[in-house]
């Protein structure tokens, strides 16, 4: 297995053909599908098939998405529930699977690709066959003269309980030359590009976390099981990001809830036993007490969320509760 920071060598002549799955989960994304598939149709490499998971939307929404059936190059598949993230996206691949790609292309909704986006992550995969995962430059920010980086992959600190993101809050300047793919431990769910193959090997995407962490206890578990993942820089892919994990009650509880999971999952049993102290006796209390002083409905109202994530990870409880 190739070290995180080792660049991929890669081999001098590679054929660029296959076709791809593109799978995208949608949860009342009308607007943002319009604009994605807007920079699909630009894409260099159009050997692709879109496969649109609607994640049990709204019935306005569910009625929008029929002008997508329009295109011949997409399927819609219809969800019965919101079971989600993760749920949506190994439905989407399973109906891939049927149509026998060469490579799966996991998108968000609200992600927008640039032309060459593809076309390179193709050339790094099929130069590299040593690569189980790719990941891509991940940009934020418009216009694109004031842009910045959100991740060109990441590392899983098991140490200090923390995924850091390589590059986060970077200028991004369009490289004059291309650059050497970049081994690394994490790749965001936003755009991971892999062959099928990959399940095989690991497994689909863990669906008990709902939403925040299932795409890092999948990269997690491809490295425990000896995969490589890598970044492609040349590769750039547009993402609306937020990184206020606080804004709402939502958000709150899942993120909170299942950073414990995850890191739980990982830890040793001394690392387990601390998380569990933790929360059990300085978390929990400190968000019912923060609770009860809280001035506004709004404030009660996340501090409340604080206090059933941890109580909710005390209980092993997962999926959606909320």
């Amino acid at each position: 297995m190739l070290n995180r920071t080792q660049t991929i060598e890669s081999k001098k002549e590679a054929s660029l053909q296959g076709k791809v799955a593109i799978v995208v989960v949608s949860y009342n994304s009308g607007k943002d599908l319009r604009t994605l598939f807007s920079s699909l149709d630009t894409l260099s490499y159009q050997n692709f098939k879109i496969f649109l998971v609607d994640n049990c939307s709204s019935l306005e929404e569910q009625e929008q998405l029929n002008e997508f059936e329009d295109r011949k190059d997409l399927q819609l598949v219809r969800n019965v529930e919101n079971a989600g993230f993760a749920a949506g996206n190994n439905l989407g691949i399973r109906k891939a699977l049927i149509w026998q790609p060469d490579f799966i292309w996991l998108l968000n909704a609200d992600t927008i690709v640039e032309p060459d986006a593809l076309s390179s992550l193709m050339s790094a995969a099929s130069k590299s066959s040593q690569v189980d995962c790719w990941g891509n430059l991940v940009c934020s920010g418009m216009p694109r003269d004031n842009a910045t980086v959100w991740c060109k992959g990441g590392e899983i600190d098991l140490a200090q309980q923390e995924v850091a993101m390589r590059s986060y809050g970077e200028s991004y300047k369009p490289a004059s030359k291309p650059s050497s793919p970049e081994v690394c431990d994490y790749i965001p769910g936003c755009s991971m590009f892999f062959r099928p193959e990959l399940i095989k090997k690991v497994g689909f995407m863990p669906e008990d976390y709902f939403m925040y962490f299932e795409e890092t206890a999948w990269c997690a578990e491809m490295r425990r099981k000896g995969l490589t993942l890598a970044v492609d820089p040349n590769a750039i892919v547009w993402h609306a990001t937020d990184d206020g994990k606080t804004s709402s009650v939502f958000h709150t509880y899942y993120y909170n809830r299942n950073q414990l999971k995850f890191w739980f999952r990982q830890s040793s049993l001394v690392g387990r036993l601390s998380l569990v102290f933790d929360s059990a006796f300085k978390k929990l209390p400190r968000a019912l007490k923060a609770f009860y002083k809280a001035g506004s409905l709004a404030e009660k109202e996340i501090f409340k969320a604080h206090a059933r994530a941890n109580l909710d990870f005390l209980l092993c409880r997962g999926g959606r509760r909320i």
